[in-house]
């Protein structure tokens, strides 16, 4: 294995994506001193290579081709790496403060969501590349999430769990669980779970892909 051209390629790969050695290595959950050997040409074991590739969002035989290959044309996301984020928190000020680490479990983002402190939360996929016109990224649907465009832009649904309504120009579309749709959004759509949910019903789950140049979000806080 070639160290030296490994150290080079994840430095410019982390340069690139305006890390610093200390974030890289909290990431990859290694020392930052592994990080700065690395970048030296230094030898480090493959599956610490490995780990510090994953966390770059790529894997390791990417990161040995040449130097004038290794264009980001590819990202990967790791199943570790998202989070979970409230489309909006309507939670007492004290209680929103005590931060998201609980969004990461299931059953607390669905007694948020039963509770009506939170109508659906929302992950964006960690794969989206710096040249690229691409995000993705899946929702939970608890109550109606309205969107807000600001250019125009191509998106696409996947009805992963669930059936929901889909409101575009003014037209509403029923989704069933399998159901996809691609449309032009050019102002506001809207969406929500097919039928009001009782206690024990699980939300919707919607994969989505958007143009970045379309800058879809949620009304609220989340993605």
């Amino acid at each position: 294995m070639d160290y030296g051209l490994l150290g080079r390629n994840i430095r410019s790969l982390r340069i690139r994506k305006n890390l610093t050695i200390r974030q890289l290595a909290l990431a990859a959950e290694v020392d930052k001193s592994t990080i700065v050997r690395l970048e030296k040409g230094m030898p480090v074991k493959p599956e610490i290579g490995n780990r510090i590739a994953h966390a770059l969002n790529t894997d390791l035989r990417r990161v040995m081709l040449p130097s004038n290959a290794l264009t980001e044309n590819m990202a990967i996301h790791r199943e570790e790496t998202g989070k979970w984020l409230p489309t909006q928190d309507r939670r007492p000020a004290r209680a929103a403060e005590l931060g998201d680490e609980g969004f990461e479990d299931e059953k607390e983002r669905l007694r948020l969501m039963r509770h009506g402190f939170v109508p659906g939360f929302g992950r964006l996929f960690n794969c989206a590349l710096p040249e690229g016109n691409l995000v993705a990224g899946v929702l939970e649907l608890f109550e109606a999430q309205p969107y807000a465009s600001v250019s125009t832009g191509e998106v696409f649904f996947v009805v992963q769990r669930g059936a929901v309504r889909l409101m575009v120009d003014g037209i509403e579309y029923t989704l069933l669980e399998g159901d996809a749709v691609t449309f032009v959004n050019l102002g506001v759509c809207g969406l929500e779970p097919q039928n009001p949910l009782g206690p024990e019903d699980l939300p919707p789950v919607i994969l989505y892909v958007r143009q970045i140049r379309a800058v879809v979000r949620a009304i609220g806080q989340g993605p």
